[in-house]
């Protein structure tokens, strides 16, 4: 198995079993509220990927540096889960990387420590 494969699994099996669990909650008829999953630290140089889910109707999601300034474009979709990968950059660490998530009536924001 390729190292870089091999690093990048858990983060995948996680991401696979967590949007399951959703799936099944959504299932069933729970209302699920807008939000965002992503890891809580990333090592600069590598992508932050996630996805937003309990998306209904227009969602978008956006990347923000300390500064405010937004770090990538504006994904947005009709979809639920809405995917998303952010590239950093080496220079970038230490910071923090704020994602903010919208839909027609509800928001939520994370935050992803580069280090």
């Amino acid at each position: 198995m390729p190292s870089r494969l091999r690093r990048w699994i858990c983060h995948i099996a996680a991401l696979a079993a967590l949007g399951g669990v959703i799936a099944a909650a959504e299932a069933v008829g729970l209302d699920v509220q807008l939000v965002i999953v992503a890891p809580a630290e990333v090592v600069a140089g590598n992508p932050i990927n996630g996805f937003v889910t309990g998306n209904e109707g227009w969602g978008a999601v956006v990347p923000f540096d300390m500064s405010g300034l937004q770090m990538g474009p504006v994904i947005g979709s009709f979809e639920d889960p809405i995917w998303f990968s952010y590239p950093t950059f080496e220079y970038q660490a230490p910071s923090l990387v704020t994602l903010r998530a919208h839909d027609y009536d509800e928001s939520c924001s994370a935050v992803v420590t580069l280090k």
